[in-house]
């Protein structure tokens, strides 16, 4: 579905349309719980020996969400239940820059 139907339609919009299209829309459906769960099931679950242990902390897995994708806090539900080590979330940092 995604390939035949998503995709095109997505790269027929610029980019930041389309980001904020796919915002949206992940915004209402991380509202049904049951949607939440399903990702969760189908993606959520990270297997043991990925887990990383570096600099003192750590990560259930080595792969994470890069700052910049969410940078409004919008999806900070979702992403959770995605699959990722760790996330960067929102624009705030825990020192200034």
């Amino acid at each position: 579905m995604y390939r035949q139907l998503l995709k095109p339609l997505l790269f027929t919009l610029d980019a930041e349309t389309a980001h904020d299209l796919i915002f949206r829309a992940a915004g209402e459906v991380q509202r049904v719980d049951a949607f939440l769960a399903l990702t969760g099931f189908l993606w959520g679950k990270i297997p043991g020996q990925l887990h990383q242990h570096i600099w003192g902390l750590d990560f259930p897995g080595p792969v994470g969400l890069a700052a910049g994708f969410d940078k409004n806090a919008r999806l900070p539900v979702l992403l959770s239940r995605c699959g990722f080590g760790f996330l960067e979330i929102g624009s705030i940092t825990a020192r200034p820059s």
